[in-house]
């Protein structure tokens, strides 16, 4: 049985905002629109990465927990992250698909070089040069990649203080220094991003600290509060969402609801491909199938989009996953240190 659906319900929702902000923005449905009814789509987008930022940090605290070793971590990392990225790139270079951004009713599509290419399989985008060939999905994925250096540090603090109040001032450091430094800036370089990912921190040392009092239930309307808070409000007001959710979630109790059980691990099990892949398969139904009925343009997003989700995680993000697991044990027992735990229900991915 899952030990925490809730956490398997946070990423469904997360990869689902991302998806449909992008599919209603690519049928021309822009915030200003009538059919939108207020909503911000960019911002609706923006909070489902947000969710993944709390989900990834969390989790990651409860795998250094089971194993930690910073170099055990790093290794699964690496297999956990790169070889989908690889493949995607790699598609969206040999078939030249317009999915660098989907705009409103628009496509954009990368310059394919060497250059372009390297940098997006390595996740080196807006380190060295600028977007990825998939910018419009991939640019949440360097932070990553800086936030998993500073993890297994912050989870030894974290560990070794127990006490949330160190973590809130910390966090409101890095905001305050942030809206000294560049104002309540909308881009999403590293140091914005940083409050974000030390929500899931927070939540961390609340599931140690405190048992869950609040009814289930909680968490839709929790959720639908701070999207709603992150479409509408000024820029970085996901900081303080990201931080009510973290601060919240421990004191919410695990949902009981077997067919939704079911139904968000499936989704979660699969979200890294369908957060890399979806940007395909909207290409096919609304620039390719432009014309056609909505039920038969959503069919052509969804199936094949599932068809390759599945592949992808079977044939590539499984069977890595488990090579990471094997390097970093054997490097574990070169070492002489106790063999590593397996990380499969927990392991995320952006």
């Amino acid at each position: 049985m899952n030990e925490k659906p809730n956490l398997d319900l946070l990423r469904s929702v997360a990869v689902t905002c991302v998806v449909v902000a992008h599919t209603l923005s690519a049928k021309g449905l822009s915030n200003d629109d009538p059919r939108a009814h207020g909503l911000h789509l960019l911002g609706l987008g923006l909070f489902g990465v947000y969710l993944f930022f709390v989900h990834t940090s969390l989790v990651l605290m409860w795998s250094l927990e089971r194993r930690p070793n910073p170099l055990d971590f790093y290794v699964r990392r690496a297999f956990r992250l790169y070889p989908l990225a690889i493949v995607a790139t790699l598609l969206a270079a040999t078939t030249r698909a317009p999915v660098m951004e989907i705009g409103i009713g628009t496509f954009h599509g990368a310059p394919v070089t060497l250059h372009t290419i390297v940098n997006s399989a390595l996740l080196l985008h807006g380190i060295i040069g600028h977007g990825a060939i998939l910018n419009g999905v991939m640019w949440s994925l360097p932070p990553e990649l800086f936030m998993y250096i500073l993890l297994p540090p912050l989870f030894f603090y974290a560990r070794s203080i127990r006490r949330i109040w160190p973590l809130l001032a910390i966090w409101a450091l890095l905001v305050g220094w942030d809206v000294n430094m560049a104002g309540f800036r909308s881009g999403n370089d590293f140091p914005v991003l940083i409050p974000d990912f030390l929500a899931g921190i927070i939540a961390y040392v609340g599931f140690m600290r405190r048992k869950p009092t609040l009814p289930a239930w909680t968490m839709a309307p929790l959720l639908l509060i701070l999207g709603i808070s992150v479409c509408q409000l000024p820029v970085r007001s996901e900081w303080f969402a990201c931080l009510a959710l973290g601060l919240l979630l421990p004191s919410i109790k695990q949902l009981e609801m077997k067919w939704l059980d079911r139904l968000t691990h499936g989704l979660a099990t699969y979200s890294y491909g369908i957060y890399l892949f979806h940007p395909f398969a909207i290409v096919l139904a609304v620039k390719v199938l432009a014309g056609k009925p909505l039920v038969v343009q959503m069919a052509a997003e969804l199936f094949p989009l599932m068809v390759v989700v599945f592949v992808v995680y079977h044939a590539v993000e499984k069977p890595m996953i488990a090579a990471g697991a094997r390097i970093a044990a054997r490097w574990a027992h070169e070492r002489g240190l106790p063999s590593a735990q397996s990380l499969e229900t927990l392991e995320p991915a952006p």
